[in-house]
């Protein structure tokens, strides 16, 4: 009898095709529905991505700042606490694409230099084209910064500036070398220089020492290329891990955002003060009043020996 009701049943779906469908197929509806959901999802969750993607970047920034700071120090250690003689902007990384001497003195203007194994060094000129800090650095990398979108300057036709810094100049990092501007004490210097002094007469500069440090926390030792006041906060490249959000005032309501390394070796995403954005492109003159409502007069901001406490803030 089951046997019967089975087999009627078979027969019974056999004649109806349909039957054996009509309970799998998705409606229109559904389909829209479904199609609406996975929408909205990616919606939401693309900018988390995005977002999580771009703090991992300035999270590797800050690493590889932190392991720059440790082979300042173990270069220090071997040069009674000096920090590196440098006839040039770069003092680690690889070999930039840039012509020496072109682009002022942010390039090597002896040659070019770069790591051990980089071709066409200037191996016959100053440390035999090698960088003075590379022999300090764990690994090559730590000189680039995932997020370096390049240097926003156009004052130099000569410069690719759709490439990154590390491409152009061989390192993502910038560090003061031979001029104190900006509110900050340069650390690096050339002593046989004097066509790049902040003094008059020039005078022999040069490398900070250790000991020198007044506040090494507040110390700025290095940072992302453009942090220099000359590349504009509102150009879409100049900050790398935060953006310039449109119709705010650089220095009334907006600042620069950057990751630098400090004297005492910490790294951290730091915003700078809003008179900073106030400086002229060339550090000459400084704003009128700082916060506190103390004035003071405009002088030469390159001058460090005889200007204003504010162009000390970063010494």
């Amino acid at each position: 009898m089951i046997c019967t009701k089975r087999l009627r049943r078979r027969r019974w779906f056999a004649g109806n095709p349909r039957r054996l469908t009509a309970n799998r197929a998705f409606t229109l509806v559904e389909l829209l529905v479904v199609i609406g959901i996975i929408a909205v999802l990616i919606s939401i969750l693309l900018p988390v991505l995005s977002g999580a993607r771009k703090n991992a970047m300035k999270l590797q920034c800050l690493s590889n700042l932190r392991q720059i700071g440790l082979a300042f120090q173990t270069y220090q250690a071997d040069n009674k606490g000096s920090f590196p003689v440098a006839t040039a902007w770069n003092v680690m990384g690889k070999k930039g694409t840039i012509t020496p001497g072109v682009f002022g003195c942010y390039d090597d203007p002896a040659g070019y230099t770069g790591w051990v194994g980089d071709k066409n060094l200037n191996v016959s000129g100053w440390n035999n084209g090698i960088r003075p800090l590379n022999k300090y650095l764990v690994k090559r990398d730590v000189c680039f910064c995932p997020a370096d979108a390049g240097d926003p300057r156009s004052d130099q036709a000569s410069i690719d500036y759709k490439t990154s810094c590390y491409e152009a100049h061989g390192t993502s990092y910038f560090v003061q070398w031979q001029i104190s501007v900006f509110g900050v004490k340069f650390i690096t210097a050339d002593p046989n220089n004097l066509a790049n002094t902040d003094v008059d007469p020039p005078l022999p500069h040069v490398p900070m020492r250790a000991g020198q440090l007044k506040n090494a926390s507040k110390k700025i030792v290095a940072g992302d290329w453009n942090w220099n006041k000359n590349r504009h906060i509102d150009e879409p490249t100049t900050m790398w891990h935060h953006k310039y959000v449109k119709g705010t005032v650089p220095g009334v309501n907006a600042q620069r955002y950057m990751n630098m390394l400090f004297g005492d070796g910490h790294a951290e995403d730091f915003a700078f003060p809003l008179w900073y954005e106030q400086l002229d492109d060339g550090g000459t003159t400084g704003p009128a009043s700082i916060p506190g409502g103390v004035t003071l007069p405009n002088k030469p901001a390159g001058r460090f020996y005889n200007v204003p406490n504010w162009n000390r803030e970063f010494w």
